[in-house]
């Protein structure tokens, strides 16, 4: 029950960031297998260590800047993620 939680939350996760960043097929595989695996609390932390074209890094460092202006730093964001 708890897995299938986290993993509808984690699609939800992608297909909303796929949406807004705009993603298409490399970048989109890249993405959604590192969300559905390590959560998107994990890849806004850790977006520069995947092989991603440096348009979509640079539009997730803006999604970040908005995100922390109003919620804070993403280490802190609850992003209702179950904890394991």
């Amino acid at each position: 029950m708890k897995d299938q939680l986290i993993r509808k939350t984690r699609e939800n996760s992608f297909e909303t960031i796929r949406w807004i960043l705009g993603l298409q097929a490399d970048e989109k595989k890249i993405v959604k297998d590192f969300v559905l695996d390590k959560g998107m609390k994990s890849f806004l932390l850790h977006h520069r260590d995947l092989q991603l074209i440096e348009s979509v890094q640079e539009k997730i460092e803006v999604l970040k800047r908005v995100m922390q202006k109003y919620d804070g730093d993403i280490k802190t964001i609850n992003f209702e993620e179950v904890e394991d």
